[in-house]
């Protein structure tokens, strides 16, 4: 568990980067007043009010879990391939070192995705996260 201190809203199964450690967020299900559900994001916590409604889980660690892959790239995953992740909570991942624009190497895929799919599954490493073309 965390309290968000990012200085920016967060969102349930996008990827975060949580003190060099990357995964997906997960966020317990909330109802307001009238029973409805609420949205599933966290804002930026503020010391005057109640923690738990800053409070996230980061799975950091899954062989196998779902997550978003960049869209509009072309670009195919096959299982073995190494999964990068740029460190923005919007972004997707990539198969896909951008040495101009660096990214994270967060996992290796185990299930095959094509050019057009928006998720994938991969192996979630669990490390610190590193910046950086894998071998």
């Amino acid at each position: 568990k965390f309290i968000n201190i990012t200085g920016g809203t967060l969102t349930e199964g996008k990827l975060c980067y949580i003190q060099e450690t990357s995964g997906i967020l997960f966020l317990d299900i909330r109802y307001d007043s009238a029973g409805c559900k609420v949205a599933k994001t966290i804002t930026t916590y503020d010391a005057d009010d109640d923690a738990e409604d800053y409070t996230g889980v980061l799975i950091y660690h899954a062989e196998k879990i779902i997550v978003p892959k960049e869209a509009g790239t072309g670009l195919a995953l096959l299982p073995g391939d190494n999964v990068y992740w740029s460190g923005t909570h919007t972004d997707g991942v990539t198969p896909t070192y951008g040495a101009q624009a660096a990214k994270y190497w967060i996992g290796t895929c185990v299930h095959p995705a094509g050019a057009t799919d928006t998720t994938v599954m991969i192996d979630l490493l669990g490390n610190k996260t590193t910046l950086g073309a894998q071998t």
